[in-house]
């Protein structure tokens, strides 16, 4: 690096507000971790805003990071080798590795020990990136070739054998282009199996406290697949994807690595989507394996497969054929024992792909008769319900969202609920606000909630009657007097059974007349209605709630808020791991900000000194903790 370019380095000027505010609280922690344990095993500075670096993860990760300094906020952007697309803990360690070594002296090389830039996605940069990549590439592979046109076949057989001594990777693709080279296809089949068991031996964990963690890697697994998809193994490759998914999804459900594990398998899938367009199958066949696949996935191993593959793209004919095979099904289907929410759940799984199919082949009376007989044997009478109003059989939907609240058992209030909205949309699609507007109270009175709040406001201040509404609904969270039958309620009855229009409530619903107070701006109200909650509560706050009223109600009520933000805070280091430490940022940095704006700097000041001292052997606290400072990194 040119000695210029160390007079005003725009890197030093970051901050760890800037850094969160690019990636995130949490993968801002988790690049730490990487930092702290050595992941980043080779830094560059190629020019002045760009960081190029390789990352020890999963895999070995070549990650660029670049910086163009602004007037407000610096802009970070990233690319990665790994395989995530929302924010890179990978990023947020090559910067921290930065700033570390230029603080403490250390000049950092312009280039990689090798090109990296290949492994990067080319479609993200500029064609000056793009040439200047080219040109690179082709001169490395021009050497390359070269180099190896002038050796001997000795000397070949010499350097395959010392590739082969010193990288598993490369013995491993050697052997596989050996048995494909021999036709020998049912040993690379065998050769995954045990790749599979091998894999999917162990669930995936991750231990924050120590930093310890196994995530298993599919990575060999997949390329066996690329083999035998390439040998013209398509079917074979189908058979495989069944065990993977089959094991896969026991070692995910047993995993406790926030997705990572899952992340692995699915990406294992790729060329087994693939594999589709180039199976046996037919296209109705090719369609009914992939619903089958989505019908057993229960943790989304299966959301690349619409990417690689076009089996969707079928004829009405090919739709129908679906259709018909899926009707068969559903009427061969045995009923289990077990749970009956569970039983239900798989059969609309299903009947939910038949009504698919029989769209895909136009048949819309077919898929309104099935909708209406399964309506009635599982309870999914919402799917129903909004067939009938797009057949525009508005009489019927009535009638059908009227049978489904009477017979939807009290267990299943979300279907209820929602039958009950779909009557307020059919009122005000028949020019009935009133009813709508009663429709809408009957909802809230039987469960209240903020959104059901905002709700019949809306329906209510449209027919003029939302003062009246208002009295009656706060009175009844209050104190539990009946709202609907008070002399003052001025909304009609929506003609459903009596039953639907229970009034009770543990009053006062204190929750819910704190957020109520704080969406009408009463802050006061709000605090004091806060202080009864807390004496239901006296464990702790309830998250949810505290943090709103702190964040709303702090500069009305600022010893309140710092009272609500230090108990959040101290909920979540008392759980002693680093997830939780990085939660109560989340609460600290609020408090921080409220005290400086109140000119109360030295108390903050203060309160993190003790705060520190109290805590002061937990490293990854401290850690934490450092981020709260101000102004740049490198100067901590």
């Amino acid at each position: 690096m040119n000695e210029d370019s160390l007079d005003h380095d725009p890197w030093t000027d970051l901050t760890w507000e800037d850094l969160e505010q690019w990636l995130g609280s949490k993968i801002l922690g988790r690049g730490q971790s990487y930092h702290r344990n050595g992941r980043v095993v080779e830094l560059a500075r190629p020019d002045e805003h760009t960081l190029l670096a390789r990352v020890s993860g999963t895999e070995l990760y070549v990650t660029r990071v670049q910086l163009e300094p602004g007037e407000l906020t610096p802009g970070l952007s990233y690319q990665c080798s790994c395989p995530y697309w929302a924010a890179c803990k990978h990023a947020a360690a090559v910067v921290l590795e930065y700033l570390d070594r230029i603080s403490s002296g250390e000049q950092i090389p312009e280039e990689l020990s090798s090109a990296a830039d290949a492994v990067l996605d080319a479609d993200t940069w500029d064609d000056a990136e793009i040439a200047e990549a080219d040109e690179s590439r082709a001169e490395r592979e021009r050497m390359r070739s070269q180099y190896l046109d002038g050796l001997s076949r000795a000397e070949l057989i010499d350097l395959i054998e010392e590739l082969v001594a010193t990288s598993a990777d490369t013995r491993e693709l050697l052997t596989t282009r050996a048995m494909l080279s021999r036709g020998e296809t049912d040993r690379i089949v065998a050769a995954a199996r045990v790749e599979l068991l091998r894999v999917s031996e162990e669930p995936g964990w991750h231990n924050w406290r120590t930093g310890e963690r196994h995530i298993p890697t599919y990575g060999r697994l997949r390329e066996l697949l690329e083999s035998l998809l390439n040998a013209g193994e398509a079917d074979m490759v189908l058979e495989l994807g069944e065990e993977i998914l089959e094991r896969g999804t026991e070692q995910v459900e047993l995993s406790h690595d926030e997705g990572e594990t899952a992340t692995e398998v699915a990406d294992c899938l790729v060329p087994v989507w693939k594999a589709i367009d180039e199976s046996s199958l037919d296209p109705a066949e090719r369609i009914l394996w992939l619903i089958e696949r989505l019908l057993e996935d229960e943790y989304d191993l299966c959301w690349s497969a619409d990417e690689f593959t076009t089996a969707w793209d079928a004829d009405a004919d090919t739709w129908s054929r679906v259709a018909d095979n899926l009707v068969q099904r559903l009427e061969e289907c045995q009923v289990e024992d077990g749970d009956e929410w569970m039983r239900d759940y798989r059969r609309d799984r299903l009947s939910d792909w038949v009504l698919t199919a029989l769209d895909g082949a136009g048949r819309d009376a077919d898929a309104l008769t099935l909708a209406l007989r399964e309506a009635r044997r599982t309870g999914s009478y919402v799917r129903a319900v909004e067939r009938l109003r797009r057949a525009d059989r508005i009489q019927e939907a009535r009638a059908l969202a009227e049978e489904g609240i009477r017979e939807t058992p009290r267990t299943r209030a979300g279907i209820a609920s929602r039958l009950k909205e779909q009557l307020r949309e059919i009122a005000l699609q028949g020019g009935d606000e009133r009813l709508a507007a009663a429709f809408a109270a009957q909802s809230f009175l039987r469960r209240p909630s903020l959104s059901g709040y905002g709700e019949l406001r809306a329906a209510a201040e449209a027919i003029g009657a939302w003062e009246p509404v208002r009295r009656r609904v706060l009175d009844w969270l209050e104190t539990g007097a009946p709202a609907a039958s008070h002399p003052e309620w001025p909304l009609p009855e929506t003609g459903l059974p009596a039953s639907e229009d229970s009034e009770e409530i543990d009053a006062p619903a204190c929750e819910l007349l704190v957020q109520i107070a704080l969406e009408e701006g009463d802050h006061r109200r709000a605090v004091a209605w806060y202080h009864r909650l807390q004496q239901r509560h006296p464990h702790g706050p309830l998250p949810w709630i505290a943090e709103r009223v702190a964040a709303e109600a702090g500069s009305a009520f600022p010893d309140e808020a710092v009272a609500i933000w230090d108990e959040l805070a101290r909920a979540e280091i008392r759980k002693v791991n680093r997830g939780a430490y990085e939660r109560s940022l989340s609460y600290l940095r609020p408090m921080q900000k409220l005290l400086r704006e109140l000119g109360r700097e030295d108390e903050w000041e203060a309160y993190l000194s003790d705060l520190r001292e109290e805590h002061s052997r937990k490293r990854a606290l401290q850690e934490t903790l450092d981020r709260l400072q101000q102004g740049p990194i490198v100067g901590d």
